[in-house]
């Protein structure tokens, strides 16, 4: 009987190094991918060690298990940001939004697991690339016409990164080429109220001067049409109190 306990005992030893010993060249392959740039077999890798390494109270297996969650998030904005790039190589139009649509996938990915293992900088590499991703395919519509899908992708885009003027400012202008003219103040309302400064100056100038031109479209268009009640269904939709009295005073003038 005390053969066969130190036996058991024996095996659990050996089976415990080998989970050590596999995990360590997982987690070295997992580097090498990362040399080589390969991301998506590196996010794979790492993957398997984080899962096969979190239990283990080695030092060494634990501290490439450390390593890799720093590592994994950053891989997956690579497979992202890669994706990305190969799709604005294509030609073909169902081509290119997989190809997008595998970028988007990836980049989500990279947030949740730098969101996990807290690395900040990947959360918010990712945020701004999946912005440009959704901006990037709404190109294709807006230039198009098709104002409704463009509206549609660059709603992602800002929901994505509320940084990204150039978005919001093409997501208010799509609003107001459907005649959707509360919903593009709104945006353009939102830009205006950012703090000053270099890097707002000039969204907060182009959001302002929208406000200005479609108001002023949308009161003559409404005036002509002798449709005050639109005028006041208009002023009513306004949030901000001082382009609403601008609207109250045409009215009224």
């Amino acid at each position: 009987m005390r053969k066969i306990v130190l036996l058991a005992v024996a095996l659990f030893g050996f089976t415990a190094a080998f989970a050590q010993s596999d995990v360590l060249t997982v987690a070295q392959e997992a580097n090498d991918a990362l040399g080589a740039k390969n991301y998506a077999k590196a996010a794979e890798l790492l993957e398997k060690v984080i899962a096969d390494g979190s239990a283990s109270e080695d030092e060494a297996v634990l501290e490439q298990v450390n390593s890799a969650k720093k590592n994994l998030p950053i891989a997956y904005f690579r497979v992202g940001q890669n994706a990305a790039s190969a799709a604005q190589k294509l030609t073909d139009a169902a081509a290119q939004s997989a190809k997008y649509d595998e970028a988007v996938a990836a980049l989500d990915k990279a947030m949740a697991t730098g969101t996990t293992y807290k690395v900040v900088a990947a959360v918010n590499n990712a945020k701004r690339m999946k912005g440009m991703v959704y901006s990037a395919q709404a190109a294709a519509p807006f230039n198009g016409g098709d104002f409704a899908k463009a509206a549609e992708l660059f709603a992602k885009a800002y929901e994505a990164d509320n940084t990204n003027n150039s978005a919001a400012l093409n997501l208010a202008e799509s609003y107001f080429k459907m005649d959707k003219y509360a919903e593009g103040v709104k945006v353009c309302t939102e830009i205006a109220a950012l703090p000053a400064g270099q890097k707002n100056d000039a969204a907060i100038a182009q959001a302002k001067a929208k406000i200005n031109q479609y108001t002023n479209n949308k009161i003559a268009t409404l005036q002509q049409a002798n449709d005050f009640d639109g005028i006041i269904a208009m002023a009513e939709s306004i949030a901000d109190e001082a382009l609403k009295q601008k609207v109250w005073y045409r009215l009224t003038s």
